[in-house]
């Protein structure tokens, strides 16, 4: 399993967050978040499990997850 993340930009409201994310993470492979408290790694979770308003683009496997809601992007 591949999660692509390119450009991933969120906010809320007027407040960005997060500003043209971009990483891949390969099967095997670990991805952290770090940040002091109130850094913007949940939000940052929030917007990739498709809970939090951003624009960019998430896919897994090369599919794109932009207009699946957050109940179609889990997996298990």
């Amino acid at each position: 399993m591949t999660l692509t993340i390119d450009k991933l930009t969120a906010r809320y409201g007027r407040l960005q967050f997060c500003h043209d994310i971009s990483v891949r993470a390969e099967r095997g492979e670990f991805l952290v978040v770090l940040g002091s408290n109130g850094a913007g790694k949940s939000s940052l979770l929030g917007a990739i499990a498709g809970t939090v308003a951003a624009s960019g683009r998430v896919s897994v496997n090369g599919r794109a997850l932009e207009h699946a809601g957050a109940n179609q992007r889990a997996w298990g």
